[in-house]
């Protein structure tokens, strides 16, 4: 796959230094959410930025990475960044941190764009399986059902989003 000045936006499951330097390798970015499941990558980067934000500050962005490079070995890793967010839920406000390693150069703008688009994509694709494909209420456990059943939904939708 060619990609070239391409940037690669990938959750935390899928977040390997192996599926890094094939990006890297390829000549693409990568832009990587951390979660609790990356271990001490997620807690260095939130204690990085721990008393750095606040509400009217919620965008940053850090090319001081050298600290933990050397332990973590992440290809290509230029910086690290966070968006701190709200959100409204059964009117009650939630703040948010979602932190973040890049190929990309510390650019809190880029940053902010890259992960909102890519969180919209995500929004997007898993409402419409849940609520358009009943996704979440199947209820399928027998043999391989549930995974056939998952190719078939994300084939109807792909075919759907052709029509559009």
């Amino acid at each position: 796959m060619a990609l070239n000045d391409r940037l690669i936006t990938i959750d935390a499951m899928g977040g390997q230094r192996a599926i890094c330097a094939q990006i890297m390798a390829q000549c693409g970015d990568y832009l990587i959410a951390l979660k609790d499941n990356q271990g001490m990558p997620h807690k260095d980067v939130t204690a990085y930025f721990a008393n750095k934000t606040t509400l009217k500050n919620s965008l940053i962005s850090a090319a001081d990475i050298a600290w933990r490079q050397q332990e973590h070995k992440w290809p290509g890793l230029n910086s690290i960044g966070m968006v701190a967010t709200t959100v409204w839920q059964k009117d009650k406000m939630i703040a948010e941190q979602r932190c973040y390693i890049s190929s990309l150069p510390a650019n809190a703008r880029q940053l902010n764009h890259a992960a909102s688009v890519h969180w919209s994509i995500e929004n997007q694709l898993h409402w419409r399986l849940a609520v358009v494909f009943n996704e979440d209420g199947a209820g399928v456990r027998y043999d391989n059902a549930a995974e056939n059943r998952n190719i078939w939904r994300k084939w109807a939708l792909n075919a759907l989003q052709q029509v559009d």
